[in-house]
């Protein structure tokens, strides 16, 4: 159980949020993004079946050389309350 402020909170109050980043074809994200569902399905499943409020999956598509998509990164972004514009580059490095 979690406790904030002194209140007890049941998972039928808890959103779960499941964030992927994956790696596709620059060409076909479509696959990945299938493979994705369907890995976490059961996941999804079993939490839903304890009684969580509600289960997202969030998949982060990135292509073979950076490609990002829009259709898929901002709407997932924007559901966890990020600005793509405002996150900082994952795939780098920097000393």
């Amino acid at each position: 159980m979690l406790f904030y402020k002194d209140k007890k909170l049941n998972p039928n109050q808890w959103e779960v949020h499941l964030i992927e980043f994956k790696f596709c074809e620059d060409t076909r994200p479509d696959p990945q993004l299938k493979k994705a569902k369907a890995q976490h399905s059961m996941l999804m499943a079993n939490l839903k079946r304890r009684g969580y409020k509600e289960i997202k999956l969030h998949v982060i598509l990135v292509g073979a050389i950076r490609t990002t998509y829009k259709d898929y990164t901002d709407l997932n972004l924007a559901d966890l309350n990020l600005d793509y514009h405002k996150t900082k580059r994952i795939d780098t490095q920097t000393e």
